[in-house]
């Protein structure tokens, strides 16, 4: 029984590179974002004709703002200011794309679990959900403001 403590005090060390896995994942996932929302920006008409497409409600409208949302809020999360807050239009947009152009991925989610966690939303739902329930941890803008308060 003893071994088993001092394994467990041991694996307990990986708690130190929790704020190093977050900086990681807000710097790949948030500049990951911002490069997907820039290059929607960079052809917005070609987006928009993708909405058209899926027969999304207001196409021009919501080209625009998926393209902005996923510039800015990915810069927010990359930088770690105001991260969870950034998190949560991310999750939005991620949510609609599920519903509207991967609806048979989200419908698959019981029956073809595979298929859902295949499906391009899924990584970039899973980093922004880390960020959202963990933090944007020590190494982040928001840590140094928290800290300045305390």
């Amino acid at each position: 029984m003893k071994i088993l403590h001092q394994i467990y005090k041991w694996m307990h060390v990986a708690s130190y590179l929790k704020s190093l896995f977050l900086l990681f994942t807000r710097l790949f996932w948030g500049i990951s974002f911002f490069i997907a929302g820039f290059s929607k920006f960079q052809d917005l008409q070609k987006f928009k004709t993708l909405l058209s497409s899926f027969d999304i409600f207001q196409p021009t409208f919501n080209a625009f703002f998926v393209a902005s949302t996923e510039t800015l809020c990915g810069l927010l999360l990359a930088i770690g200011f105001m991260a969870r807050l950034a998190t949560l239009p991310l999750i939005t947009i991620l949510c609609m794309a599920y519903a509207t152009v991967h609806h048979e991925a989200l419908k698959a989610i019981f029956t073809d679990p595979s298929k859902f966690t295949g499906a391009s939303p899924f990584a970039f739902l899973f980093a922004c959900l880390l960020i959202l329930i963990f933090g944007p941890g020590k190494f982040a803008i928001d840590y140094l403001l928290a800290k300045d308060r305390a």
